[in-house]
């Protein structure tokens, strides 16, 4: 791996680190989960890459998030039902989302993880 893949790898694994004690210490009341997608997920983001957030709930506070993420931070607002119908649909960002994203925040009564094929 060369210098600056290791370092992109330290970064994103840092920024999750940050999202996941910022959400351990601020639970996102009427959420269900938070899930980071997009390239910051999958580990191909540059400097200029926000973080993108799937909220299963009502939209956050950004500016904490943007604190705790270090970057930009765009949220995509599903509620779990719209999840679940899009997970079934075989929606292309759900798909995306399911296979690539990254879980940083589950309410304790959130159920199963949220990836994987929808229920037949």
């Amino acid at each position: 791996m060369s210098p600056a893949a290791r370092h992109r790898a330290a970064l994103r694994a840092e920024t999750i680190a940050r999202l996941r004690a910022h959400f351990a210490e601020h639970p996102p009341e009427g959420a269900a989960r938070v899930i980071l997608f997009g390239s910051l997920a999958r580990g191909d983001f540059d400097g200029a890459s926000d973080a993108d957030l799937l909220i299963l709930g009502p939209r956050l506070a950004e500016s904490a998030v943007e604190q705790a993420a270090g970057r930009a931070v765009e949220m995509l607002l599903w509620s779990p039902a719209q999840w679940s119908a899009a997970l079934a649909a075989q929606h292309p960002l759900a798909s995306e989302i399911a296979r690539e994203g990254v879980e940083l925040w589950a309410a304790p009564d959130a159920g199963q993880r949220w990836t994987g094929a929808p229920a037949a």
